[in-house]
């Protein structure tokens, strides 16, 4: 393995770069904190890679420079620095996302503003075979928390942008299935709408749900019956229904 390169101050232009990545993400460029979340990434989407103790973490040091990635070893303070988490950690990567073709499962959030919910969402598609669409007004899914919240599978989960009512119209006009999940009691249950060979969940926000326009486009429309509450989490929601309607 090629030297990795010492950094001790927190104005190295190269920490100033991964700090600016983790406050303007994009897909091309974001910051994924935690030696676990980092190791189980394919090495091909670490553009640089950060490490309080070279020695220790060798085996992901390696196998991020034989991918092309810029590895460095900084101070604790450094990786303060850097990092959003509160404990601190040990292991920072500025990745990007790698292409992935759209699935035959779309779940599409509509208004999801909390990143930790947008990152639950994005982890229970990768797990269910689902892609994800979220709407403009959706938290940024690599964003710091909904990228750890992802576990790291904002990497490599299919995410497009775009209007949660569009967006349900392009894919009906390809043949998918629009189901939308409502606070309805009146809807359907789960397993009485039927399995077909694509299908797009419309999951909305926890204070307004679904609303009204992309409601509007859905072909059938789904209630989780639940006891003791007004409603689920969207993350948990989503989560549900992928786990029903899964390949």
């Amino acid at each position: 393995m090629r030297r990795i390169e010492r950094i001790t101050s927190r104005r190295n232009s190269c920490v100033q770069a991964a700090v600016e990545a983790a406050r303007r993400p994009c897909g091309e460029r974001f910051v994924l904190e935690g030696e676990r979340f980092v190791r189980d990434l394919p090495a091909e989407c670490i553009d640089e890679l950060f490490v309080t103790d070279g020695e220790k973490f060798g085996v992901l040091c390696g196998r991020a420079a034989a991918a092309g990635a810029e590895v460095r070893w900084v101070s604790r303070e450094v990786m303060a620095r850097m990092c959003s988490a509160k404990s601190g950690q040990d292991v920072l990567a500025v990745v990007h996302a790698l292409p992935a073709p759209r699935p035959d499962r779309i779940v599409i959030c509509d208004g999801v503003q909390d990143p930790g919910n947008v990152g639950t969402v994005i982890r229970s598609a990768a797990a269910f075979g689902f892609g994800c669409v979220l709407s403009p007004d959706s938290a940024n899914p690599y964003s710091p928390k909904a990228a750890q919240s992802s576990s790291g599978t904002v990497c490599t989960c299919h995410i497009a942008r775009l209007d949660a009512a569009e967006a349900a119209r392009r894919l009906k006009a390809e043949g998918y299935l629009i189901v939308s999940s409502e606070l309805d009691a009146a809807a359907a249950a789960p397993e009485s709408i039927p399995r077909c060979g694509r299908l797009a969940l419309i999951i909305g926000s926890e204070g307004r749900g679904v609303g009204p326009q992309a409601s509007a486009e859905a072909d059938a429309k789904v209630y989780i019956p639940i006891n003791n509450t007004d409603s689920l989490n969207a993350a948990v929601a989503a989560g549900i229904l992928m786990y029903c309607f899964r390949v």
